[in-house]
């Protein structure tokens, strides 16, 4: 079963490359999307994944959070990684194209994750900034197979640790203009639209306007 809520670069991952869906029967299913399976998403945490520009939403639980299914060689240095894409487009107040202007991306540890400048229409891609990343932890070591639970409560119980990377911070400057800072959380895939204020007029910060989450049908 696929849903158009998910968009990620492999859409037909295998039992081996470690994430998939577990069925009501105990059959294991190759697309890493949800079902209304009791586990939703069923984790070989032994290997390293990343998701790209995908989340995890369940149809089984009324509030959406899904069920994660731990098993097979639990700590032993696996991780699931979740990164999304971030795409701007800087402007004056008249919607005129800004180019040169400096980008600079930065995580929740002060990390700079993304810099450049933005091009002639005044585009700048960012890439694939991590959202979080998921780790068996050492008391899961020598477990076969850990219940479902929801990812907080993996956390809370201790098989899980997780590593945020948001909020992310992000500063745009451009000689004659108002420098831009704003602190964003990256959870999703996102176009989004900046203005540059003139240092002639009243400092104005329009922020960052979503241009819209891209949804892909695979």
């Amino acid at each position: 079963m696929q849903s158009v809520d998910h968009a990620i670069t492999k859409p037909k991952l295998v039992e081996q490359e470690g994430i998939g869906l577990r069925s009501l029967t105990g059959t294991f299913m190759t697309e890493p999307t949800v079902t209304n399976a009791i586990q939703d998403i069923a984790w070989k945490t032994q290997l390293n994944v990343t998701i790209y520009d995908g989340t995890f939403l369940s149809h089984n639980r009324t509030d959406g959070n899904a069920w994660i299914y731990l098993g097979n060689l639990l700590g032993t240095g696996g991780s699931l990684t979740f990164k999304n894409s971030l795409k701007l487009r800087v402007s004056d107040s008249n919607d005129n194209p800004l180019s040169g202007a400096g980008v600079v991306i930065k995580d929740a540890a002060g990390d700079t994750v993304s810099s450049g400048d933005t091009d002639a229409d005044g585009n700048y891609d960012a890439g694939y900034l991590t959202n979080r990343v998921l780790s068996p932890t050492a008391l899961v070591m020598g477990r076969t197979s850990i219940a479902a639970a929801l990812e907080d409560d993996h956390i809370t119980a201790g098989y899980l640790t997780r590593v945020d990377s948001n909020p992310h911070t992000i500063s745009i400057t451009l000689a004659g203009h108002q420098t831009y800072e704003d602190t964003i959380t990256i959870n999703r895939k996102l176009d989004l639209e900046v203005a540059l204020s003139s240092v002639r007029n009243s400092p104005t910060n329009l922020g960052l306007v979503p241009l819209g989450v891209k949804q892909v049908a695979i």
